[in-house]
């Protein structure tokens, strides 16, 4: 995770050499240089919060924990195949797929979490993604390390899009930001990292995957 980040930090480090030497007649192409590490710092957060997500799920599914042992909030990834099931169409099996859904809750089968369920409905990493991840874990209180770290999330990833997806130039984007605006963004961008990180690997540690009966065996 941190090599991402080590990417980032390395073309901050031009840039701010870069923008030293030019002084106020910024070129184009330093502008198009910050607009990449807008990008680079993006991809790495975004690998980290997924890679997060896969790890920590394998890591329970290793487990083998029956379903009737899995915390409740964990159940929405656990039974992602019979939730779709019920939400296909055909009212012929309906109450079977129904009753199969509820019957697993309490199932001693062994649970698998889905992650790729909840990632294929994340997207981008914006702060309401967290959000989403945390519920989907169990994990309790914020999912920022602190509140005010929602808009440089939100805009780094609004700013990405707008590259990767051709809506703005990327000098457009980059001519916005200075070496030291960036380097804020990769200081908040890196706390967030490291809060996830403590907030994730109690899971594990903690076995905090188990019922709370399950969880004094």
């Amino acid at each position: 995770m941190a090599s991402r980040f080590a990417e980032a930090r390395a073309l901050l480090t031009e840039i701010s050499a870069r923008e030293a030497d030019e002084g106020t007649s910024v070129s184009a192409g330093l502008n198009t240089q910050k607009a990449m590490f807008i990008v680079l710092l993006y991809a790495a957060f975004e690998f980290t919060t997924t890679l997060l997500v896969v790890r920590t799920a394998e890591g329970i599914s290793g487990q083998r924990i029956a379903h009737s042992d899995l915390a409740v909030e964990l159940l929405s990834l656990a039974l992602d195949p019979q939730l779709r099931a019920v939400a296909s169409p055909g009212r012929r099996a309906k109450w079977q797929r129904r009753s199969a859904l509820f019957s697993r809750t309490f199932s001693t089968d062994t649970a698998r979490i889905h992650e790729e369920a909840l990632l294929e409905e994340l997207g981008n990493i914006w702060c309401a993604s967290l959000d989403q991840v945390f519920e989907a874990f169990g994990i309790s209180g914020p999912s920022l390390h602190d509140p005010r770290a929602r808009q440089y999330i939100d805009e780094i990833t609004d700013r990405r899009n707008a590259v990767a997806h051709g809506r703005e130039a990327a000098t457009t984007v980059g001519s916005r930001y200075t070496a030291a605006s960036l380097q804020l963004r990769l200081q908040e961008l890196e706390r967030q990292k490291d809060y996830l990180i403590g907030r994730f690997e109690p899971l594990l540690r903690d076995r905090l995957y188990l019922r709370a009966s399950g969880n004094a065996a």
